[in-house]
């Protein structure tokens, strides 16, 4: 090894020693608007807490659902689970577009359908 070759090793052993690394705040910056905006919708979300609607008897949640499902109506169902922190989540809304023995499937505004178990309906509600 040359002399030129041991000062390179030698730079390279003092970088070493005194580089400190920054860790993940290196990458901050490389998040995207809509990521953070997405982060920042669910945190948002969590906080917000959804007071409980009157309960409704399975008759009375049929009659709305099957309503909305003739009309072509939105429909806004509060379930009656309750999640982690033991407060309701946010309401379901969307249109009833079929009905399969004691589910009803809801399809979203943004496309998505969600399987529902009528018997797991807290309140519903036509919406418009």
């Amino acid at each position: 090894m040359n002399e030129r070759e041991k000062e390179a090793e030698e730079w390279l052993r003092q970088v070493k020693k005194t580089y400190i690394d920054r860790g993940m705040m290196k990458w901050s910056g490389f998040y995207l608007s809509d990521h953070t905006a997405q982060m920042e919708e669910e945190r948002r979300k969590r906080k917000q807490i959804f007071v409980a609607k009157s309960e409704m008897s399975l008759e009375q949640i049929g009659e709305v659902l099957e309503e909305a499902f003739s009309k072509g109506r939105v429909v806004s169902l509060q379930m009656a689970e309750l999640n982690e922190e033991h407060v309701y989540e946010a309401d379901l809304t969307g249109k009833v577009i079929s009905f399969l023995e004691n589910r009803i499937y809801l399809q979203e505004k943004k496309g998505a359908i969600q399987i529902v178990s009528i018997e797991k309906i807290r309140h519903a509600e036509i919406v418009h």
